[in-house]
């Protein structure tokens, strides 16, 4: 009979990204204001509970109003949310990402990022900056190049080109009127991560998508998520990154 005498231990271990719990399920909505934004006074960033304050602040016209009108509008809702300013002021204009470090230095009790600017240029340089950090950025775009399969050139493709997996991008037509990555996180945002999907969520007061099959293979190739009706029910499809990445 043999005597084992030799024992070897080994330790198996694995990196996870850590998230701060405390803040994740509060979205920060980054909204240009001029000087005719007065209700917001000097603050850089202000905590919100209700929408109520929100058109107090900025008007039931205001860009940022109708942002926080789609953050609410679903059964499930976060408690609280940030808005944060974009400087336009006359002789004080700023780019997205200025606002966004500015907001950072003052505010960084926050998870989800979306911002008022849909341009290709703003959605690239936001994406970049969100990639550096523990923290995802949520936006749409309506441009016609996102379900060409011809054009390689448009922002879904190149996010995915540089695997930008913090950022989630949906195409709509309705984009710029409708914010549906706001009316998304803002029924999502909410739970534990892990223990929900992002797909096949109905997104209250947004648009659907009428798309084709080929258009529809061209967005999910691309990187994109969108909103279609699916026998009679309004869904949103994929839940991923612009890497392709489960959000949840």
């Amino acid at each position: 009979m043999s005597v084992l005498d030799n024992i070897v231990q080994v330790n198996i271990t694995r990196q996870t990204t850590q998230i701060d719990i405390a803040a994740f399920d509060i979205p920060l909505l980054l909204v240009e204001m001029d000087d005719d934004d007065i209700g917001f006074g000097t603050d850089r960033v202000r905590t919100y509970s209700s929408l109520s304050d929100v058109a107090t602040d900025l008007g039931v016209t205001h860009k940022g109003y109708l942002m926080a009108q789609k953050l609410l509008g679903g059964d499930i809702k976060p408690a609280t949310f940030k808005i944060g300013k974009v400087n336009k002021e006359v002789g004080d204009v700023e780019t997205y990402v200025e606002a966004l470090q500015a907001c950072i230095d003052v505010d960084d009790t926050w998870y989800a990022l979306m911002a008022q600017s849909h341009t290709d240029q703003d959605i690239e340089a936001l994406s970049d900056t969100i990639q550096a950090m523990r923290k995802l950025y949520f936006t749409s775009t309506a441009s016609a190049d996102a379900p060409l399969q011809a054009v390689e050139t448009d922002i879904g493709s190149k996010l995915k080109a540089k695997s930008n997996d913090r950022t989630v991008i949906m195409y709509s037509k309705t984009a710029d009127t409708d914010y549906p990555e706001c009316a998304w996180v803002g029924t999502q945002l909410v739970e534990i991560p892990g223990s929900n999907t992002w797909e096949y969520k109905r997104l209250a007061g947004v648009t659907v998508s009428k798309l084709t099959g080929t258009e529809i293979n061209v967005l999910e190739g691309k990187g994109y998520n969108y909103y279609i009706e699916v026998k009679g029910a309004n869904i949103t499809r994929r839940g991923k990154t612009a890497q392709s990445e489960w959000v949840d």
